[in-house]
């Protein structure tokens, strides 16, 4: 009896995962793909601008280093990061001092900082440059 019921829940299984299969594998016309797809804008990205360390609002040392993305081919945008770069990293800190622990580490707000950065310098401290994408290459906390 325990034979036949091992049997049986194999071929159940079998046609199961092969029923999920099939159905995992059914194909879709290009036209409903391109629906959804998204392509990012290749950026040029600015790497120079160092770690920043600060204290985040509730006491804790925040180190951080972000990249700049921005419009591919403005040789411009470069020049004016490096000659503004102290203006940045003074803005950075001051923004870091009005951040919890929390408010910067957990992932959930990352594309709000994120925003938040890129506004705040573009409108701030940029003249002619524009950021369009801020990444966080490292986010540390230390208590």
């Amino acid at each position: 009896m325990i034979y036949k019921n091992k049997i049986f829940l194999a071929v159940f299984l079998f046609f199961i995962g092969f029923y999920g299969f099939a159905q995992n594998n059914k194909t879709v016309p290009a036209t409903s793909v391109n629906n959804y797809s998204r392509k990012r804008e290749v950026l040029n990205w600015y790497t120079s601008l160092g770690a920043i360390r600060a204290k985040s609002s509730d006491g804790n040392t925040v180190l951080i280093e972000i990249v700049f993305g921005y419009k591919l081919g403005d040789e411009n945008a470069e020049v004016e990061f490096a000659q503004r770069t102290i203006e940045i990293k003074d803005y950075l800190r001051n923004l870091m001092m009005k951040k919890t622990k929390n408010e910067i580490l957990n992932p959930k707000n990352e594309e709000k900082l994120s925003n938040e950065i890129k506004n705040g310098i573009n409108q701030e401290i940029l003249n002619q440059a524009t950021i369009r994408d801020v990444q966080f290459l490292q986010k540390e906390i230390t208590e």
